[in-house]
């Protein structure tokens, strides 16, 4: 008798060695008070490169000068420096406009006021302070320390624009006696920074003219007589003119700013950034933006928006609508996906194996879901305990710049940064890494790179009924019209441009002209467009026409596609037989096939 056998459950432990890092480690930043609507710079993100600069239209420019911009916290007020009120070039105003969402247009700007505005002299460059209630701008108004002084507006209600109290003079320790202007304003950790442009300051560079970018600090809640006197950042400033500069709100960590005719530059006046990995350490070398920013004009005058991923700025390129229009360039955080694992127990199978997936939801911090996951060793595993690493990886890739000191450590930092998707443009993108040692020594290096689209256009192709996107009755021989609109269902360039569906040829699997011979059954009407004769053999199994087309992007990558269109025998449902080809018009029949 042959012996039973019994087989009891068998259990796999499935060990994941990886596992989820969930928190944030603490940082040197902004206090635990700051908060947006607007997203922050996250711990393991990096940003990407500038997108190209979009105008921001004729309700916020008009045929006068719109610069300085400053935007709110919430994105929901936009402050700039217009001369559209006075219609004056010597009497600027500080105006807002409003918008009730992110993606709702903006109003036309609206001026401040006489507590803010002066007639007959500039009042610009603003800045607001963390909580909202106070405003920094520069005018030479009469009755200050210089030709023109650094002013501050308080307001009781953070949400009301036009609740500004009469300006006061920051006083002459922060103002001194020549001009003092751009003021931007920044709060972490209780102490408060005002970074301005100051001629004449102690360690000035460059001539006596050269505007230098300025600090003055106080300890947050000290008011006017608290602010310091104003020292030079050193390693922003050059023997070139600096202009009104941004900080980056969230953390403080990064500055763009103005710079005239540096011969790095591309002309006229430029925007440059520079980073640093604390508000301790020392700003980086300020990299040109390059030429997705910077043009052979005039572009300038930055603010960030509170999350560092758009940048509102002035230029007066052709194309505008006044003197100097208001511009937007965006940018995305490119951040480490988040691996999080689990421990899996799964039951054998009959050979004592078993597969599982240790992936306990690992997610794409950036939303564009580009990361995929995979699992060393894939299994089936066998019995016992496995270690399993699980690795998340997303489409963005990085570069890996080294440094040498020959005096101790020194960091590098790259703009853009190491991780950064690069635009495909016609122009190649400048990425520069500055090295910094312990005692401020720094050293760069540079390249370019440059992004070609090389990738064809991604069609879908509607599926239609049996195959067929129409189906032409009754066989009256009459011409009926078919566009590429019934053929095709969506075109993606996969780099953001554009892409167009034109025809190329009509094929039929039929030779005779239908038992009418009324003339020509295939006539391509234009690029989108054919007529097809409802017509076919009565004594055939139906006639197939073949619509081919060729989807080209604006660098030229073309994918072809093609739709069918039946004149069915009979109205049995019976589809028609494609018989192959028999007559084609269009180009490219030469390679066609056809048959005879």
């Amino acid at each position: 008798m042959k012996p039973k056998q019994e087989f009891g459950t068998l259990l796999i432990t499935i060990l994941a060695m990886m596992v989820a890092c969930g928190g944030e480690n603490g940082r040197e930043g902004p206090r635990a008070s700051r908060t947006s609507s607007l997203d922050v710079v996250q711990q393991g993100c990096v940003f990407g490169a500038w997108s190209a600069p979009v105008n921001m239209g004729p309700v916020i420019n008009g045929p006068f000068e719109e610069t300085h911009p400053w935007i709110t916290n919430d994105g929901l007020s936009l402050y700039i420096t217009t001369t559209r009120f006075s219609q004056k070039a010597n009497d600027e105003d500080i105006g807002v406009a409003h918008r009730s969402n992110l993606t709702a247009p903006w109003s036309a700007p609206v001026p401040l006021g006489p507590n803010v505005n002066t007639v007959g002299f500039n009042d610009a460059v603003p800045t607001i302070s963390e909580d909202g209630l106070d405003l920094y701008f520069h005018s030479p108004r009469p009755g200050g320390c210089g030709a023109a002084d650094i002013y501050v507006s308080h307001r009781d209600d953070p949400s009301d624009d036009f609740g500004w109290q009469p300006a006061v003079n920051l006083g002459c320790v922060v103002n001194n006696g020549d001009r003092d202007n751009g003021p931007d304003f920044f709060q972490a950790n209780g102490t408060d920074y005002l970074y301005f442009l100051q001629n004449n300051t102690l360690g000035h560079i460059g001539t006596a003219t050269n505007p230098n970018i300025v600090l003055s600090i106080r300890a947050t809640g000290s008011g006017i007589t608290g602010w310091s006197a104003p020292a030079v950042v050193a390693e922003l400033n050059s023997v070139y003119r600096q202009g009104r500069m941004a900080l980056r709100r969230a953390d403080g960590l990064e500055m763009c700013f103005s710079r005239d005719s540096d011969p790095s530059g591309f002309g006229g006046t430029d925007i440059y950034c520079s980073s640093r990995p604390s508000l301790s350490s020392p700003w980086s070398v300020p990299v040109n933006q390059g030429t997705m920013i910077d043009t052979a004009f005039n572009d300038g005058g930055g603010a960030f928006d509170f999350s560092g991923q758009t940048l509102y700025f002035f230029s007066d390129r052709p194309g505008g609508f006044g003197m100097r229009d208001l511009y937007t360039t965006t940018r995305k955080q490119l951040c480490t996906p988040i691996a999080k694992c689990q421990n899996v127990k799964v039951e054998a199978d009959n050979s004592c194996h078993g597969s599982a997936s240790i992936n306990a939801g690992s997610s794409d911090r950036e939303g564009d879901n580009d990361t995929t996951c995979t699992q060393s060793a894939a299994g089936p595993f066998g019995l016992g305990t496995t270690q399993v690493t699980l690795t998340c990886t997303d489409k963005a890739s990085a570069f890996a710049p080294t440094v040498t000191d020959n005096c101790g450590v020194a960091s590098v930092q790259c703009s853009p940064a190491s991780g950064s998707i690069f635009p495909e443009a016609p122009s190649p993108t400048s990425v520069t890494c500055a090295a910094i040692d312990g005692a401020g020594n720094q050293s760069t290096c540079g390249w370019r790179i440059l992004v070609q689209d090389t990738l064809a256009p991604v069609v879908t192709v509607k599926p239609g009924v049996d195959g067929f996107i129409a189906s032409l009755w009754p066989p009256d021989g009459s011409l009926q019209t078919v566009s590429l609109s019934e053929c095709i269902a969506s075109i993606v360039d996969q780099c953001d441009g554009t892409a167009l569906a034109t025809i190329a040829r009509v094929t039929s699997d039929e030779s005779v002209k239908g038992n009418g011979k009324r003339g020509e059954d295939m006539v391509i009407i234009d690029d989108r467009t054919v007529q097809l004769r409802a017509d076919r053999d009565g004594s055939g199994d139906g006639r197939v026409y073949t619509i081919f087309a060729n989807v080209t992007d604006d660098d030229g990558n073309t994918t072809q596609v093609s739709c069918k269109v039946q004149v069915p025998h009979d109205q049995s449902g019976a589809p028609a037989v494609d018989s192959g080809v028999a007559s084609c018009v269009g180009s490219g029949c030469d390679t066609a096939h056809v048959n005879h």
